[in-house]
C-alpha cells in the first residue's frame, strides 16, 4: 500500500489541518494508514465470505449485523469476524 514496505513507512509522517480557523496538525505515522487499510481489506475479505455486509464501529447497525451472522452460521463465525472483549459482542450474543 502507498508503495512503500512496512520498514520504509515507519518514519514518514502525513501532516493534517483539522481545523480552518484554528489550525491542529496531526502528525500520524504512515503505519497507521497502513493498518487501517489491513483492517479494511479483511473486513471486506471477511464480507465476502459471510455473504454479508460487516460494518465497522459499535453501533446498532453493528449489533444487527452480529446477530445475523450469528443466526446464520453460529457463535464461532463471531470469533472470526469480531472483537470478543467488546461491549458489543455481548449485546449480539444476548439478543440471539
Amino acid at each position: 500500500m502507498c508503495g512503500a514496505d512496512d520498514d520504509e513507512a515507519t518514519g514518514l509522517f502525513f501532516e493534517a489541518l483539522l481545523h480552518v480557523r484554528h489550525p491542529v496538525v496531526v502528525a500520524l505515522d504512515q503505519q497507521t494508514f497502513v493498518q487501517l487499510g489491513r483492517f479494511l481489506e479483511r473486513l471486506e475479505q471477511l464480507s465476502t465470505q459471510f455473504d454479508m455486509t460487516l460494518p465497522k464501529g459499535a453501533s446498532h447497525t453493528v449489533v444487527l449485523a452480529g446477530q445475523a451472522l450469528v443466526q446464520q452460521f453460529g457463535s464461532d463465525a463471531l470469533r472470526q469476524a469480531a472483537k470478543l472483549h467488546f461491549k458489543t459482542t455481548t449485546e449480539v450474543l444476548a439478543s440471539t
